[in-house]
């Protein structure tokens, strides 16, 4: 599948079968997670996988989840930070997002779930070893479809109101044409984030994007960059331009900047 179509379509799935994942999955998941590892290693996060998913429902039932409702999953990919700063929740989440996009062609749905209110000694009884698990992906054989449904259209701001110039002017579908934008943006606009609050904001200038989040609310918010960084960078190589973004965060003035990428 195509990442614009994926994007379009992309829908977390909270409703798991029993059964477990099959053993070619589970090889196929270690495979990949010892990948991602090795590219995390450098900005201090790591993936964990565990496995059996009914051990870790017992231990944060009534405490994580939405609204202390756990989703239930036969086995969960664990976001371990190990070293407390903040490209370390921005690429922990960069590289959780590919995941999500690598188990959808093994037939896997997948469902973030936010540790943000559970207690650290409790979340220290998920992983013994240095760090802090702040997520969990849920993942398994999905109840209905695949995380597939109708496109959100309305539950999306315009390109209009997340795309400035750098006079602060919103650019038009027809602006950003000009410069071979608009698919770009139009599409990136439905990268997931925390409660859908799309926090992302862009300033196109010559030769680059900065973005910047709107509203920051620390780490919550730094995932949501490291999410749209990720379908960024691949809607970009998919217009022919491989590029990646350059990490700095700093306040700009009621917003906070997280990187430039070349265009």
């Amino acid at each position: 599948m195509l990442m614009s179509q994926f994007l379009q379509s992309r829908k977390t799935v909270r409703s798991y079968k029993t059964k477990a994942i099959r053993t070619e999955g589970m090889i196929e998941i270690r495979r990949i997670l010892d990948e991602e590892n090795e590219k995390m290693r450098a900005y201090g996060a790591e993936l964990l996988f565990l496995e059996d998913g009914e051990d870790v429902v017992r231990l944060l039932e009534g405490k994580g989840g939405y609204s202390g409702v756990m989703i239930e999953s036969p086995s969960y990919i664990a976001l371990n930070i190990k070293e407390e700063k903040e490209e370390a929740y921005i690429y922990g989440a960069y590289y959780l997002e590919d995941l999500t996009t690598k188990l959808y062609d093994l037939n896997l749905g997948s469902c973030w779930v936010s540790l943000g209110g559970v207690p650290a000694e409790l979340k220290r009884n998920i992983h013994v070893e240095p760090g802090s698990v702040e997520y969990l992906l849920a993942i398994g054989y999905p109840v209905a479809q695949l995380g597939i449904g109708e496109i959100p259209f309305s539950s999306r701001l315009g390109v209009e109101e997340i795309v400035r110039d750098k006079e602060g002017k919103g650019l038009t579908m027809d602006e950003l044409a000009q410069r071979g934008l608009d698919d770009l943006f139009y599409y990136v606009r439905f990268a997931p984030s925390a409660y859908n609050n799309q926090p992302w904001r862009f300033v196109v200038e010559d030769g680059r994007v900065i973005l910047l989040i709107q509203d920051y609310k620390d780490k919550v918010t730094l995932v949501d960059a490291g999410i749209m960084i990720y379908y960024f960078e691949k809607m970009l190589a998919g217009t022919g331009i491989v590029s990646k973004f350059t990490v700095h965060v700093e306040d700009k003035g009621a917003d906070k900047m997280i990187g430039t990428i070349a265009i």
